[in-house]
């Protein structure tokens, strides 16, 4: 309609222009269907007003029920509680790994690297992915498969989808079996068995730039290795030789696992990522 149309004075145009705004933005004007500059400028302090405003508001509090999920993560978090634990951290150099990862990202992700390399470890290492039976003083079982419990953080809960037999399963075959079980986690379409049979956890958080942290130890679970991500330093001064390195701290039950066992596997997970990674793809 004729009367609809709005005239832009040149100054108000060029206003308009730099913060975005439409004539039909602007509804009250000095003159009919006249936009000036003054109105542009006014039209600005009162939407600057309105945003001070809206965030000097207090928030409102709320009393929110945990959902089921987060429920049973606190059960489980409170009943670890009784089990003594004790921590071993390592800074493990990982220019190698990051030139591996950096070849093969777009097939295989860091976790699932990880993941090969910690099985490929443990398996040397029985005691540390056993499980502690707590009955008649205490019995160890020593388990036959490497299942490893990988902690996938979501909005509102916590889940631990469990890649199983890591350590007879090739690279590839992992890295299908954990896209599908990360995409059924974000879709809510875990199940019981995705999650269940784990005697190894990892706790990754790198990606969030956390340098190092402490894992709380899973139910029924004998060690959680926490990875932090990759810091920078310089190996040789005189050379200028950038290391790259991650610091890994694994929690264990101090109930069968003791410093030495821990140290001693630390140890060789670092030696095998620093110098001995592509025999992951063995």
């Amino acid at each position: 309609k004729q009367h609809d149309v709005k005239i832009v004075l040149p100054s108000a145009a060029e206003l308009m222009s730099q913060h975005k705004i439409k004539p039909s933005d602007i509804t009250n004007t000095k003159v009919f269907n006249r936009i000036t500059y003054e109105d542009v400028d006014a039209f600005l302090k009162n939407k600057k007003s309105t945003i001070v405003k809206d965030i000097s508001t207090p928030q409102k509090e709320k009393l929110v029920e945990l959902t089921t999920i987060q429920k049973s993560i606190k059960n489980n978090m409170m009943q670890t509680l009784s089990v003594p634990v004790f921590r071993v951290t390592h800074l493990i150099k990982t220019n190698e790994l990051l030139k591996l990862y950096e070849q093969v990202k777009n097939k295989i992700s860091m976790s699932v690297i990880l993941n090969k390399c910690i099985s490929t470890v443990l398996v040397k290492h029985p005691l540390i992915y056993s499980t502690y039976i707590d009955k008649d003083q205490g019995k160890i079982l020593y388990n036959d498969d490497v299942n490893i419990g990988n902690a996938l953080g979501l909005e509102d809960s916590l889940l631990t989808p469990v890649l199983k037999q890591v350590d007879k399963k090739d690279i590839y075959t992992l890295s299908v079996e954990w896209k599908k079980l990360v995409e059924k986690g974000k879709n809510g379409l875990l199940t019981s068995n995705d999650m269940s049979g784990s005697n190894f956890y990892i706790s990754n958080l790198g990606m969030f730039n956390t340098y190092q942290f402490d894992a709380i130890l899973p139910k029924n679970a004998s060690c959680i290795l926490s990875v932090g991500t990759n810091i920078t330093s310089f190996e040789n001064l005189e050379y200028l030789k950038i290391q790259k390195g991650m610091l890994m701290t694994l929690t264990c039950d101090h109930r069968h696992i003791y410093g030495s066992h821990a140290a001693t596997f630390m140890k060789d997970l670092s030696i095998f990522i620093e110098k001995d990674i592509m025999q992951i793809f063995l």
